[in-house]
């Protein structure tokens, strides 16, 4: 059996974002820490890796046509802004 490991990743201040990650990363949950939009996953070390795209779109934003899964909502500054994050489709493909 293979052992799973916990990632963090912190997500810019950008409306769109790519990020590379393990083929097989799981999307946990997004929340923000220590200020900022980070988001965690778990996945299989030294598995090959592909290219996701994740949306920061804010409360009363409009949703790209691309936008597909959902994995959360975090409020920043108190909640003076809230940002809800989506995934774009995406299949598969070795880097």
């Amino acid at each position: 059996m293979t052992v799973q490991s916990m990632i963090q990743y912190q997500l810019a201040a950008v409306a769109e974002q790519t990020i590379e990650m393990p083929l097989d990363a799981i999307i946990l949950d997004v929340q923000c820490h220590q200020g900022r939009v980070t988001m965690w996953a778990s996945a299989t070390p030294g598995m090959r890796t592909v290219e996701r795209t994740f949306y920061q779109i804010g409360a009363t934003g409009k949703l790209p046509a691309k936008c597909g899964q959902y994995h959360g909502t975090v409020q920043v500054d108190d909640g003076i802004f809230v940002i809800h994050i989506f995934e774009e489709n995406y299949n598969a493909k070795s880097n």
